[in-house]
């Protein structure tokens, strides 16, 4: 049974292929411009000769589908299976994948049946039955003590409710079983029927296949079989809709389907009494650290924790779960990816939120991985229409105008868009070679990246121990400092040329003997000849230019042309070449896009390159988060508008600023960029698996400018 929510246009594998090879022959062949090229994949598109297809629900059964179909990897799917065990079932675009163990079988869903009765709570406030979230419960029957008094439903649902502990509603967290049991007995009242027929009566539209859902603990606990409560899950992926109708409010789950305990709430200290002689849900009433910041009406969500993490590193942003007994039975919701993994009695590893080598994180990263089907390029890109990758055309068209209109006079000439390691947009310019100034800096932090990974140096290196005549004046600086732009380090010769004030020194590797600040790391300047005292500092460490440490590690493997891209240098320090650190005075990075987006497209795969790990997830993962405190002060008044709050090892992050505001509002949390004067950027976006480069020689956009244009690309993802 299929019905439309949005619309997807959708081709057979093969019909895409073939289009596809016409267009990529087409685009080889032609000088076109921009829109031009654009209207070029669109024909690709128009061409098919299927039709439209819309949002899949299952009807009486689910309908089936080959990984392949649904572009999985089957063989990721059959290794996580092996991996997790249990029962179970995966549900993509709304088809059933794949199964496994005991599908229509009835078994205690344990904790993962929480966020059920907060989907029951949701249809009690539609229907009137609670005129909020917020009502007392005691407003349906309990004698609560003084302390409980202010006790609410939502309380309950975010496990801040203080049942049986020693603090008043909201003031603590404590991940509490007494209170999940008040919760459901409560919800018996509101229904004033059993939960089992509240909820099969309220959402027969799904026909659940294998009777009763709430079986457990005296059918207060859900013991659905696995296909069943994939069916509930991909309910609540798309947000309360089913087959074309609002089953739940689509405003309650966006109200309400977030995390909704404060970060910075504290645990409880202490167990109070059961006075309502409620007994327990099955755990006792302060179970875990875990929750504030991640946790909000019974699920737990893919937030970051105090360590800069996300909940599990290796899934979406946008990923959120139904737990229960600490990864045993989970409900994993994954709306970027369109897809929902209901396994029950799985071999669930240590419950480690934030852990990136925990036994569960490497689970998800390979349904994740079967989830996201990556294309390299070989000797050149795979060219795919925008709709073979979840992208509706018309709509990146009005995207692509935009940029074209706003960004310069270069336009899009230089523009191309990659998803799933495919070629779904390119400009008619991609193989001009040029500088792209200050995006140097992250081909040279990459190079740190490699040297780490080799145990060479460290972050903390101090970089005295690698050039002394750093010695005298920087005794404390690092190669973190170096990366971060928080070095302090100058040069001589550094005052300003025109305009140009931020280290414009044609000799970088003569330090100042007074620095812009100190100590080192209290505060940030944007320094260009600090980068190339650093690249100097690099390249003794390489023993060889950084040019041809890149070529041989990255540039090679990964395919990059070597006709198509040139690292310049500053000369010779101690018999040794060394390139441009910083993108000034010649030490410029030449590239074309083609080649830039085979940069980007690495980095998007977190250092992998079809299977070969050239450069450490540990390092990509922090290079692109967030390393300058948002609190950090200025060096440099002249370029006080940028940096704290947004910025990693070299490259730009898509954090919050200083004034509270993200740098690209349009754009998804992780997203980061290589940026350069010139309108020269590579966007890795991995929540869009897409890369985007636009190159260019005309001036520099607005951060403005830039998330409008990626908010238009969001809005053609299917």
């Amino acid at each position: 049974m299929k019905a439309s929510i949005r619309k997807s246009p959708r081709i057979n594998n093969q019909q895409s292929k073939t289009e596809a090879h016409r267009c990529s022959g087409l685009i080889r062949t032609a000088r076109m411009s921009a829109r031009q090229g654009l209207a070029l994949l669109l024909l690709a598109t128009t061409l098919r000769a299927g039709s439209d297809t819309n949002v899949v629900f299952p009807g009486t059964s689910w309908e089936l589908r080959a990984p392949a179909v649904v572009q999985m990897d089957a063989g990721k799917i059959d290794q996580f299976i092996v991996n997790v065990g249990g029962d179970g079932c995966i549900v993509k675009d709304g088809y059933l994948v794949k199964s496994w163990g005991e599908t229509t079988s009835h078994k205690w869903w344990a904790s993962a049946s929480k966020p059920v009765l907060s989907t029951l709570l949701l249809l009690a406030v539609q229907e009137g039955k609670l005129p909020s979230v917020d009502a007392p419960v005691k407003s349906v029957g309990w004698e609560l003590s003084a302390k409980d008094s202010a006790m609410t439903f939502r309380h309950l649902a975010n496990m801040v409710s203080g049942y049986n502990c020693a603090e008043a509603p909201g003031a603590a967290w404590g991940y509490n079983d007494f209170a999940i049991q008040l919760y459901a007995r409560s919800l018996e009242k509101v229904f004033q029927q059993s939960l089992d027929a509240a909820f099969q009566q309220r959402l027969a539209a799904l026909q659940f296949q294998d009777g009763e859902f709430f079986g457990s603990r005296n059918g207060l606990s859900v013991a659905a079989s696995p296909r069943d409560f994939a069916r509930l899950g991909w309910l609540w992926l798309n947000r309360g809709w089913w087959n074309g109708r609002e089953v739940i409010s689509e405003k309650l789950f966006a109200d309400y389907i977030k995390p909704g305990v404060p970060a910075n709430l504290p645990r409880t200290t202490g167990k109070d009494t059961d006075y309502l002689n409620i007994g327990t849900y099955g755990g006792g009433t302060d179970q875990t650290v875990y929750g504030p910041g991640v946790y909000g009406f019974n699920f737990w969500f893919n937030e970051r924790m105090a360590s800069g993490e996300r909940v599990w590193p290796a899934a979406p942003a946008d990923t959120y779960q139904a737990n229960g007994m600490w990864n045993r039975d989970t409900v994993t919701i994954f709306p970027s990816l369109r897809m929902v993994v209901a396994v029950r009695g799985a071999k669930p590893g240590k419950f480690q939120p934030g852990k990136p080598d925990s036994e569960y994180n490497q689970y998800l990263k390979l349904i994740v991985g079967a989830a996201r089907p990556m294309a390299f390029p070989d000797k050149d890109w795979e060219v795919a229409t925008p709709e073979s990758q979840g992208m509706d055309s018309a709509k990146l068209q009005t995207a692509a105008a935009l940029l074209e209109k706003t960004v310069g006079k270069d336009g899009v000439h230089e523009l191309m868009i990659i998803r799933n390691g495919r070629l779904i947009w390119r400009g008619d310019d991609i193989d001009k070679v040029h500088g792209v100034w200050s995006f140097t800096k992250a081909f040279t932090s990459t190079t740190l990246g490699l040297l780490r990974d080799d145990g060479k140096c460290a972050l903390d290196t101090k970089a005295k121990d690698i050039v002394p005549a750093l010695a005298a004046a920087y005794p404390e600086v690092t190669l973190r400092h170096f990366t971060t732009m928080t070095s302090g380090y100058r040069a001589l010769n550094d005052e300003p040329r025109g305009t140009y004030a931020h280290g414009p020194s044609k000799t970088s590797f003569l330090p100042n003997p007074e620095p812009l600040f100190s100590p080192p790391g209290s505060k940030f300047a944007y320094w260009d000849s600090a980068m190339n005292e650093f690249a100097n500092v690099l390249t003794h460490i390489a023993g060889e230019p950084l040019e041809e440490l890149f070529r041989r590690r990255i540039a090679d493997p990964i395919g990059m042309n070597r006709t198509n891209w040139d690292w310049g240098d500053l000369g010779t320090v101690d018999g040794i070449v060394v390139n441009g650190g910083s993108g000034n005075n010649g030490g410029v990075m030449k590239i074309s896009a083609r080649e830039t987006a085979r940069f980007g497209l690495l980095f998007l795969n977190r250092g992998n390159w079809n299977g070969k790990q050239l450069l450490s997830e540990r390092w990509v993962d922090e290079a692109s988060k967030v390393q300058v405190p948002a609190s950090l002060p200025h060096g440099f008044a002249q370029r006080s508008e940028e940096g704290p709050g947004e910025y990693g090892f070299n490259w730009w992050i898509n954090g919050i600023k200083p004034d509270g505001q993200r740098k690209y509002p349009g754009a998804p949390e992780g997203t980061y960029c290589g940026a350069g004067h010139n309108n020269n950027y590579c966007f890795i976006i991995p929540e869009w698996n897409m890369v985007i480069v636009r190159l260019g020689l005309d001036g520099n956009a607005k951060d403005k400018v830039w998330s409008d244009f990626l908010a238009k690309v969001g809005e053609a993802l299917q």
